[in-house]
């Protein structure tokens, strides 16, 4: 049995971790409400490179690709990260498996961008149609220009243009299989490691100036799908605008288990995967849609 201390510490910023941080969700009985915390690891944790798992506010993780629910999940040594970014087997997409579009939102004559990916058809941009329960980050019009609104579920649930529909969990899923590596094999989930730097936006995100254990740093993002996402950030249930340039959550219309939460995608400006997570229907993310 592998033994280690841990320090828990009051909330910190993201910004603000100069020694691996994880989140570790707590979820209330009563719905979808997290407690945060930041764990920091002692110096036997960061020698024998272990690390646990995460909190983010509102929120419960549940395991991407499976049907068992994990609150905890290893994160990976820092010598399995430099195997890892020197042999992965992913898919490596190229500009020949893409195909870039447009289309025109007939409602308020905004155009679009679209790629294909596969067999599935995304937009390419975060959809800026002005609704109720939609809203601009603080209010800022230009916030809306570049990063799009953000929709409570119960706008996003209704709000993408003809001919397109909010995503489900495995709709996103399809997207990321092909980039992932399931490195973790003692997970009981695909975390879709490596992913995010595929469908992230080279600009929109704030730089990434942390590293992991053992030196490893983040790569940049590559954009190599053309998928775009930027950190838009998000609006909590309590009204609070939060994480502009170091996270993007898209809504998904798969049901999370409590009532009145829903699955959401997350990235992170810091992270090397995508995770699935559910939310209270009153917070307000960015959507994409996806062609029907």
């Amino acid at each position: 049995m592998v033994w280690a201390f841990i320090v828990v510490t009051s909330p910190l910023n993201m910004n603000s971790l100069s020694l691996l941080t994880a989140h570790c969700c707590f979820c209330h009985p009563g719905g979808a409400k997290i407690m945060k915390k930041n764990i920091v690891f002692t110096l036997i944790a960061f020698l024998l490179g272990t690390a646990f798992v995460a909190c983010g506010d509102e929120k419960s993780t549940s395991a991407p690709d499976s049907t068992e629910s994990s609150e905890s999940r290893l994160y990976l040594s820092s010598s399995v990260v430099k195997t890892y970014l020197s042999s992965s087997s992913k898919k490596a997409i190229t500009p020949a498996d893409v195909t870039h579009g447009s289309f025109v939102d007939e409602r308020d004559g905004q155009t679009y961008k679209t790629v294909a990916i596969g067999e599935q058809v995304w937009m390419a941009e975060n959809l800026n149609y002005a609704s109720e329960s939609s809203f601009c980050y603080y209010g800022l019009d230009e916030a809306c220009k570049n990063a799009g609104r953000l929709y409570t579920y119960e706008a996003a649930e209704k709000i993408c243009p003809k001919g397109y529909r909010l995503p489900t969990r495995e709709d996103f899923a399809i997207m990321l299989r092909p980039l992932s590596e399931r490195i973790q094999e003692a997970s009981l989930d695909w975390s879709y490691y490596m992913a995010p730097f595929e469908i992230m936006s080279k600009e929109g995100w704030n730089e990434c100036t942390q590293s992991f254990v053992g030196g490893v740093t983040y790569p940049a993002p590559t954009n190599s799908t053309g998928f775009s996402a930027v950190g838009a950030g998000y609006r909590s249930s309590h009204g609070s605008f939060m994480d502009l340039g170091e996270r993007a959550v898209f809504w998904c219309s798969t049901d999370g288990p409590e009532e009145n939460t829903k699955n959401a995608l997350e990235l992170d400006y810091c992270s090397f995967f995508a995770q699935f997570y559910w939310w209270s229907k009153k917070a307000a993310f960015s959507v994409r849609c996806i062609k029907e």
